[in-house]
């Protein structure tokens, strides 16, 4: 018998939380401008703020990339400027900023999954600024250094805020919502 040893750790980036130190139990209003990314601590157990540049943000994609040790971030919604078309990674330390000559353009709400067999980010759909689905029912590909977009003959119909998975067995990506 073999025991594997398996470390997870996540990145908590961005998000709404109340104004200030007002407990969640006040009316205070809800600020969307958190930037912060925190970091669990396997040894203590607590939270390690690791301050970045990335602007906070709601509604990001936000990718996982097992094969390049690494997390995708893209676009998201702040309420101060509206909706964001930047790429980011994570390498376990810090924010990357990524400046591809191509992008999927301003989007929310977008949905991603990692595809094992291509070694690619995949991105799909998403709202505009007006809060439309973005009808380019294109899906958008990250292989680390530029963004491409895949055409397809018959595509889904626009979408936002939908799941999207791996399916193993069939060797592509679902999306439901």
């Amino acid at each position: 018998m073999r025991l594997r040893l398996a470390i997870f750790f996540f990145v908590l980036v961005g998000g709404c939380g109340r104004a200030g130190d007002a407990p969640e139990s006040t009316s205070a209003p809800v600020s969307p401008k958190l930037s912060q990314s925190l970091v669990p601590s396997t040894a203590t157990g607590l939270w390690t703020d690791r301050t970045q540049v990335v602007e906070g943000r709601l509604f990001t994609a936000l990718q996982d990339q097992p094969a390049r040790k690494r997390a995708l971030m893209y676009g998201g919604y702040r309420i101060d400027s509206g909706v964001l078309a930047d790429t980011w990674e994570w390498d376990g330390f810090g924010w990357i900023r990524r400046i591809p000559d191509d992008d999927p353009g301003p989007r929310f709400a977008a949905s991603t999954v990692w595809d094992p067999i291509r070694r690619r980010a995949l991105l799909f759909g998403g709202f505009t600024l007006e809060r439309l689905l973005l009808a380019d029912t294109l899906l958008w590909e990250w292989d680390g250094n530029n963004w491409a977009a895949i055409r397809s003959d018959a595509p889904p119909p626009a979408r936002a805020c939908a799941s999207m998975v791996w399916d193993p067995v069939q060797s592509r990506a679902l999306v439901y919502g």
